[in-house]
């Protein structure tokens, strides 16, 4: 597809909707992530020194109620675009993204709880889908989807993580240094793990999706007074055939905390709902 100026709301609505929707299915698959068995003689050793490591991870994600910060959403695969704006977000109850051209708001994307809102204000089109179901059954909350777009570790449908949440997690030495931390929670009997580099840094959230291992990649942490949030989240995977590989930077140097969070509260109205069949014709 040709990009030009009219078609950037449109490119906007697409790959928001398909970065949402995989990060839904990142969480509820099955971990591929290797593992390096430990020998018993140096067992009691490791679990202190993962434990250890696993409080530091911990004690670098600090609490929030509500932020707002830059972000940008730079795609390179199937074509590329880039279109920059300002995220919002309520802990564990709303993400709204508003993306601008030239000083004026051409898209949206909102989720809660229980709705995922995508519009094209350009062409007053929206993509409209009802989520509770869906995250009710997966056992998935907006503070999950949140943590997974901000790289903080979670376990789904949990509250927020602290030192006590260690016997919760499966924990992994891996080579180089880096371990893994696999969540005991399972949903429908799958799994997703965490890898952290030698400095308990979050470097990505990995699983297998229909065979193929799919990851967020994070780089670039941002230390704030509510904790480390990654400044880079990077997926980059395949939809049917076609290649895709997008990213979001949030930039933590301009983030304010608890200013309100300028969500609109009424509802669209008058616009044209776009097919969801379509859509993925578009992307495969």
């Amino acid at each position: 597809m040709k990009l030009t100026a009219s078609a950037t709301p449109k490119t906007f609505s697409h790959y928001s909707l398909l970065l949402i929707t995989l990060l839904m299915l990142l969480i509820a698959s099955s971990c591929g992530s290797s593992r390096k068995s430990v020998d018993g003689e140096n067992k009691s050793e490791s679990v202190a020194s993962l434990k250890a490591a696993f409080d530091q991870a911990v004690a670098n994600s600090g609490e929030w109620e509500q932020l707002q910060v830059p972000v940008k959403l730079s795609i390179t695969a199937p074509e590329k675009f880039n279109i920059s704006g300002r995220a919002y977000m309520v802990r564990n109850e709303q993400i709204y993204m508003s993306m601008r051209m030239l000083g004026l708001e051409v898209a949206t994307l909102h989720l809660t709880a229980d709705s995922l809102i995508i519009l094209d204000k350009f062409h007053r089109r929206q993509i409209a889908l009802p989520v509770a179901e869906t995250l009710h059954e997966a056992d998935i909350t907006v503070a999950d989807i949140q943590d997974a777009l901000l790289g903080r570790p979670f376990i789904n449908g949990n509250a927020e993580l602290s030192l006590a949440s260690a016997s919760k997690f499966r924990l992994a030495h891996l080579a180089g240094g880096k371990w893994s931390a696999t969540p005991s929670k399972k949903i429908h009997n799958t799994a997703y793990s965490f890898i952290f580099n030698a400095d308990n840094g979050l470097e990505r959230l990995q699983a297998t999706i229909n065979s193929s291992a799919v990851a967020l990649v994070y780089s670039d942490p941002a230390v704030t007074s509510a904790g480390t949030f990654s400044q880079m989240a990077r997926l980059a995977t395949k939809v049917g055939k076609t290649s895709v590989d997008l990213s979001l930077r949030w930039n933590f140097g301009s983030v304010k905390w608890n200013v309100g969070n300028g969500i609109p509260s009424s509802r669209p109205y008058g616009y044209q709902p776009i097919d969801l069949s379509g859509f993925i014709k578009s992307i495969d």
